[in-house]
């Protein structure tokens, strides 16, 4: 197949054959018409050619401006024909997993009953089976939730009995890994508005991304404090931090820098966030790891935003950009 040029120069060429043309008609014509005044011509001649460069240059810009428009809408259209093949398949693919988590769950019930209720290590590990029983279920439950709109569960939310609730779920997980996890939590942090299943996710997702960060260890610092009429959620990692050419695709469902990562993680968390109102953020040195920063409006805001609104406080918010 041929080299095909870029259609910016089949442009520019045109431009220039069509000035060319212009001003060898103009000049044969003045020679024709007022021949005694052929010395004007030159004058003549820089003005139109000023002028016609002027134009051309604009027609330019605006050829240049309709073709990344262009490819925005084409990249826009590659990526919902994309989604919409994925929400085609998520249905069966949710179906499956479900029915071997069905069977899993049986088991643990065998489980739990074949243990007794004198032996509580046994109990103890027959629950932290459970808990990632339904964080897998979570796990669907949320990879539905890109391909299709959920009705939220809203409800006022303490968040710094989440998190612990969190760092406990994930204590021996993180322990394994050798990451220390440090939680600085302000006395009296008002609640939130929001699903507390989802919000437990979210605090999941981020700490297991901060503990993949750390493949050989570290610390995570987790800071929950009130900032204005917000409530503010640092994750503080000590890890290998984020390429800056990867930086603007962290939170794009599918995109992961890791060979075993889905992208769906912190792409759930941003749509999370954003249907309340709030906004995620984060800062990233390599070699120094990553910080990531959740603001959420405190219940009270939250619930006087829906009523300015003329909506019900517990319908979800979806301000965030």
């Amino acid at each position: 197949m041929r080299h095909m040029k870029h259609p910016l120069v089949v442009v520019a060429g045109a431009v220039m054959l069509l000035v060319a043309v212009r001003l060898a008609a103009a000049s044969w014509t003045w020679r024709s018409v007022f021949p005694e005044d052929w010395g004007h011509f030159y004058r003549y001649l820089w003005i139109e050619t000023i002028a016609d460069i002027a134009v051309w240059l604009a027609a330019v810009g605006v050829i240049v401006w309709l073709n990344r428009r262009l490819a925005k809408a084409e990249s826009d259209r590659r990526r919902l024909e994309h989604l919409a093949e994925v929400a085609l398949l998520s249905g069966g693919l949710a179906h499956e997993i479900r029915n071997h988590l069905n069977v899993l769950g049986t088991y643990v019930s065998l489980l739990r009953r074949s243990a007794g209720t004198q032996d509580g290590e046994s109990l103890e590990r027959v629950a932290k089976l459970e808990q990632a029983a339904t964080a897998l279920d979570e796990l669907v439950s949320d990879f539905l939730t890109l391909t299709r709109p959920v009705k939220d569960k809203l409800e006022q939310v303490d968040l710094a009995e989440l998190v612990a609730e969190v760092v406990d779920f994930l204590s021996l997980d993180l322990e394994q890994s050798h990451v220390e996890v440090r939680v600085q939590t302000d006395p009296g942090v008002p609640p939130v508005v929001g699903d507390r299943r989802k919000l437990r996710h979210v605090i999941v997702n981020l700490l297991v991304n901060a503990r993949q960060a750390m493949p050989e260890g570290g610390k995570v610092t987790v800071r929950l404090y009130p900032s204005g009429t917000q409530i503010q959620l640092d994750v503080e990692d000590t890890g290998c931090g984020i390429p800056p050419e990867d930086q603007p695709r962290v939170c794009e469902a599918f995109f992961s820098t890791k060979s075993e990562g889905t992208g769906l993680g912190l792409a759930v968390v941003k749509r999370t966030i954003g249907d309340l109102g709030g906004t995620i953020s984060f800062e990233s040195q390599i070699g120094r790891g990553t910080t990531f920063h959740i603001l959420l409006p405190s219940a009270g805001r939250y619930e006087a935003k829906m009523r300015r609104l003329g909506r019900q406080p517990t319908e979800p918010a979806r301000l965030a950009p």
